[in-house]
């Protein structure tokens, strides 16, 4: 038989506005066909790893025609992007009234609910991501629900608010802008230079986020239904660690060379360091997941022994707080128009599961927008909308701290389970109540069971302490806005 590899390479670029020549930011650089892809840098560059040399590579960004390209024997790719001459004619909702891009002077950027329709989004401040250049979405602490922070400006102040100032249908929106729902949005104007911002003030510092909610539009009624179901899984690998069987013979060696080169005083020969490093490693680590003797685990060549076996597998403390979430989007509108009255209803909800257990976020919301215009002089309006929210949260406290399931997983010797077993059988021991396993705290001695270092969080537990930890969020938020 023949066995096949996969010849991944890597690709480099740089991707500039034509004519000019100038690097363009934020640009999606995509594997066509798939969901792998890439953002350009400030400088316009980008770095990707692709399958094969039939991969095509698409370059496209907001504002700009899309490029397609073929990798072929190449290993640097450059992509000059045309300005896209429909978009000149959009229309820009700004401070001051409307008016279109290309008669616009002034540094904008727009955002159309059919862009926002193709992307499983939850939360308004992603879709500003590689909107224009200059703009920066930072990534979030990956709670479900949670948003990345928005920067048109950089950052400005310290101690101050770098975020910039939302309007939302021509009124200064106070609140969290994760309760606005993604399918209620007409379109997104992005105001960054001070002529602008100019109409608010101060508060405009940090520049300008205009929100226009949709409303019923001339025509046949529209009913729009909508569901989108998906899964929430870990973006980018988990840092690659050693097993118990090599964890053993390295904590070994680092002691037998602290044997040999102390900080301080004279060492003993390696002879010596060698047999002496055999006899105490279990006593200094504390725990034999092997089913071999404490004395014989590390012969004196540094080598696990040949015929240990392990007792139990459940070493790995990633395994029980992770998972595969899932994500529901769902949502109905009903839209219609007359010459002198128009309306739009919404109702959506969204379920998102996250792939570290106890987190996860719904959302309920509802929007009602109506205007009338009972004479040629006088024009009304209402707009009333309101969310029901509830999140929970795997408590993280910092990412150093001892509570953070990222932090006290990655930690963790692999030698160290994370239940309670028989030390000489392997099995599980379980609860004479409850009936459930128990954990191992690090601190079961009176059980039979060897205690954890100090150093390897003896007396705590992270998936028990997660399962028991409650760090929820309610939010109940209802608005209205009236005119004529």
């Amino acid at each position: 038989f023949t066995t096949a590899f996969a010849q991944n390479k890597k690709v480099t670029g740089k991707v500039t506005e034509t004519p000019g020549g100038l690097p363009i930011p934020g640009v999606s650089v995509k594997i066509k066909g798939t969901s792998n892809a890439v953002q350009t840098d400030n400088e316009g560059s980008f770095t990707i790893t692709v399958p094969n040399s039939q991969t095509v590579l698409v370059f496209s960004s907001l504002s700009f025609v899309t490029v397609e390209k073929t990798v072929g024997n190449q290993s640097v790719i450059n992509a000059s992007l045309e300005s896209d001459s429909k978009v000149l004619n959009e229309v820009l909702v700004v401070g001051y009234g409307t008016t279109t891009k290309g008669a616009f002077t002034g540094s904008a950027a727009n955002i159309k609910s059919e862009d926002l329709a193709l992307r499983p989004i939850t939360n308004v401040n992603t879709a500003l991501a590689g909107a224009a250049p200059g703009i920066q979405v930072n990534a979030g602490n990956g709670q479900p629900g949670s948003g990345p922070s928005v920067r048109i400006r950089g950052f400005g102040s310290i101690s101050a608010s770098n975020d910039p100032l939302y309007i939302v249908d021509g009124v200064q929106y106070p609140g969290n802008i994760s309760n606005i729902n993604v399918d209620d949005i007409e379109n997104i104007s992005l105001l960054k230079d001070a002529a602008s911002s100019a109409l608010y003030g101060s508060s405009a510092a940090n520049g300008v986020i205009i929100i226009t909610t949709k409303k019923g539009k001339l025509g046949e009624p529209k009913l729009t239904v909508r569901g989108v179901q998906g899964v929430v899984s870990r973006g980018i690998p988990e840092y690659e660690t050693v097993d118990a069987f090599q964890y053993y013979p390295l904590a070994w060696q680092a002691y037998r060379n602290s044997l040999v080169y102390p900080v301080s005083g004279a060492g003993i020969t390696l002879a010596a360091a060698n047999t002496k490093a055999s006899a105490d490693i279990k006593g200094l680590l504390f725990n034999n997941p092997f089913n071999v003797a404490n004395g014989s685990i590390v012969g004196t060549d540094g080598l696990l022994n040949p015929n240990a076996q392990l007792l139990y597998n459940d070493l790995d403390w990633r395994e029980p707080l992770m998972r595969t979430g899932s994500r529901g989007d769902y949502g109905m509108s009903y839209s219609a128009a007359t010459e002198k009255t128009d309306y739009f209803v919404s109702l959506g909800y969204v379920d998102e599961k996250g792939y570290v257990i106890r987190s996860d976020f719904n959302r309920f919301n509802g929007r009602i927008n109506i205007n009338a215009k009972p004479m040629k002089w006088f024009k009304t309006g209402l707009n009333i909308a309101g969310n029901i929210t509830k999140s929970n949260q795997a408590d993280a406290d910092g990412t150093g701290s001892i509570v953070n399931p990222f932090n006290f997983s990655r930690y963790m010797g692999p030698i160290y389970p994370v239940y309670a077993h028989n030390s000489t059988t392997g099995e599980f021991l379980y609860d004479a109540v409850t009936g459930q396993k128990i954990y191992d705290t690090g601190n079961l001695s009176s059980l039979g069971i060897p205690n954890r270092p100090s150093g390897a969080y003896a007396g705590r537990h992270i998936l028990q302490e997660t399962l028991l930890n409650q760090s929820q969020i309610k939010r109940n938020v209802l608005s209205a806005r009236t005119y004529g």
